[in-house]
C-alpha cells in the first residue's frame, strides 16, 4: 500500500468516526468551546454531558511542552483511551467517562 492510500484510508476511518463524536485536544480548548470557568474541574476522556454538533466530547490533554500540567503517563492513557473508545464505535453512545477519574487542568 502506498503512502497516498494509507493516508487515504485512514482519513476515511476519521470521517466515518466524525459524526460520532470530537476529540479537544487541551482542557484550555475544550473551558473555551464550552464556555466553562477555570475554577470547574475537568475530566480527562469521553464526557458525559457536553455534545458538538450533536457528537460527543472526548478531552485529551495538550501534549505540548508549554503545557506541563499532565506526567507522560496520564497524557499516554489518555490517548490510549481515546484510541480504545475509537475501536469501539458503541461506547460513543455510552454515558460512562472513558478516562479514569483525571481532572486535573491545563
Amino acid at each position: 500500500m502506498t503512502t497516498l492510500h494509507a493516508l487515504r484510508d485512514g482519513f476515511a476511518s476519521a470521517l466515518s468516526l466524525a459524526h460520532l463524536a470530537w476529540a479537544f485536544v487541551g482542557v484550555t480548548l475544550f473551558r473555551s468551546i464550552f464556555g466553562i470557568p477555570a475554577e470547574k474541574p475537568i475530566t480527562l476522556g469521553l464526557q458525559r454531558r457536553e455534545r458538538f454538533e450533536g457528537a460527543r466530547v472526548f478531552v485529551l490533554p495538550n501534549p505540548s511542552g508549554r503545557n506541563a500540567n499532565y506526567t507522560y503517563d496520564e497524557m499516554l492513557n489518555a490517548f490510549v483511551a481515546l484510541r480504545r473508545c475509537a475501536d469501539r464505535k458503541d461506547s460513543w453512545t455510552n454515558r460512562q467517562s472513558a478516562s479514569e477519574g483525571n481532572s486535573n487542568s491545563e
